[in-house]
């Protein structure tokens, strides 16, 4: 620092850098937990193609694939990859839309597409015996009965984290009036110049000064 030793004349919040706002949306982003609305209507569906289904020798397995069917449906089924969320953020909870009310469940409560799948596949195995499930799986079309029913909310998604946004605040403390900012021959750190940057903008809102902040200690 080239010149006098700046003191501060008055208060000034200390401003946030880009940096520092930029890692706080990044933070808010990674816990932000989504909304899915839940489709009622894809569990009566696949309840009415059940009692289509001809199961010929099999026809025992009616009742526990509709027990397993409200099951899974009870809970929710998901898209596969939905479950994983991105590859830098472990999906932990999630809230779900039923009857205009939306509740947080942990993620691990929902059904996966394919998780769904090897339930049913694993109730024709206990039924039919392990030899013949698969056979009796694919004839009978029983992948069919399970589709997604939790479809992501993004407009509510994206409401929810623009209004976390708001509530960043740009400073992070205040820097009391008589303490020194910058020493006449201090290194000036990314510290420092957080708070010459701060000062200035301060001093410039409340004096309508925006030039070099070196200038600021004249007439201290």
């Amino acid at each position: 620092w080239a010149y006098e030793t700046l003191v501060a004349k008055f208060d000034f919040p200390v401003l946030k850098t880009e940096l520092q706002l930029d890692r706080e949306r990044e933070r808010l982003a990674s816990e932000i937990v989504p909304y899915y609305r839940h489709d009622e209507n894809i569990g009566y569906m696949a309840h009415t193609a059940l009692n289509k289904v001809e199961f010929g020798a099999h026809e025992n397995l009616r009742p526990h694939l509709a027990a397993m069917l409200s099951e899974i449906y009870s809970r929710g089924v998901l898209g596969d990859h939905e479950s994983q969320g991105d590859s830098s953020v472990v999906l932990e909870n999630i809230y779900v839309s039923r009857d205009g009310a939306a509740v947080k469940i942990p993620v691990d409560e929902v059904y996966t597409l394919d998780a769904a799948k090897r339930e049913l596949r694993s109730v024709v195995a206990d039924i039919c015996g392990n030899a013949v499930a698969d056979e009796v799986y694919a004839s009978s079309g029983l992948d069919a009965l399970v589709s997604v029913d939790l479809t992501l909310d993004k407009k509510t998604t994206d409401e929810i984290y623009k209004s976390s946004l708001e509530d960043i605040s740009p400073t992070q403390g205040l820097f009391k009036a008589h303490q020194t900012i910058v020493s006449y021959g201090d290194v000036v750190t990314a510290e420092t110049q957080q708070l010459l940057d701060s000062y200035r903008k301060e001093y410039d809102a409340s004096i309508g000064y925006n030039g070099h902040p070196a200038f600021l200690w004249i007439g201290n």
